[in-house]
């Protein structure tokens, strides 16, 4: 999935051409429902649903919101198109000092960071402030969850910090 954002971003530049024919023609599949849930998700299926939560959001963007934009410029007439927008979950893992990446990043570059205090940080942070922030079921488990575009995730932190 993370290829796949690699492919959407340099493949229409040619980047990728050595992998095509003699002249340079190939044919890409970019997979936008690479969306993983299992029953263990660790700093992996994060990563790859949030690139293809990324993938969503550019999609709904381009097809929902700028092409409507330009139909009401054109004056065309048609029935608009309501779609459930993916960016608040976005802000939460990117947006703010206090997103999910943001935290984590901070926790790597402390002395005695750890998966445990970043997942407090999380925790204090966005329980009960944010629509897309799912606490577990049992308070001691070492999991948060993100209600994804796509379905919600419970993501085992256990690893976070060192994968980073």
């Amino acid at each position: 999935s993370l290829a796949s954002t690699d492919l959407a971003d340099h493949g229409s530049r040619g980047s990728l051409a050595n992998q095509g024919d003699a002249d340079g023609r190939f044919i890409g599949i970019l997979d936008i429902y690479g969306f993983e849930v299992f029953e263990d998700n660790s700093f992996e299926q994060f990563c790859i649903n949030y690139a293809n939560e990324k993938l969503q959001r550019h999609f709904n963007k381009y097809i929902f919101e700028v092409e409507q934009e330009e139909y009401a410029k054109e004056g065309i007439d048609w029935s608009r198109i309501e779609f459930n927008d993916n960016q608040p979950c976005l802000d939460l893992i990117e947006s703010s000092n206090a997103s999910l990446l943001s935290l984590l990043d901070e926790e790597c570059i402390m002395p005695k960071g750890s998966d445990s205090s970043l997942l407090r940080k999380l925790e204090s942070n966005h329980k009960n402030r944010s629509p897309h922030y799912l606490h577990p079921r049992f308070g001691d488990e070492p999991l948060f969850g993100i209600r994804h575009y796509a379905g919600s995730v419970m993501y085992n932190i256990d690893g976070f910090i060192c994968k980073n």
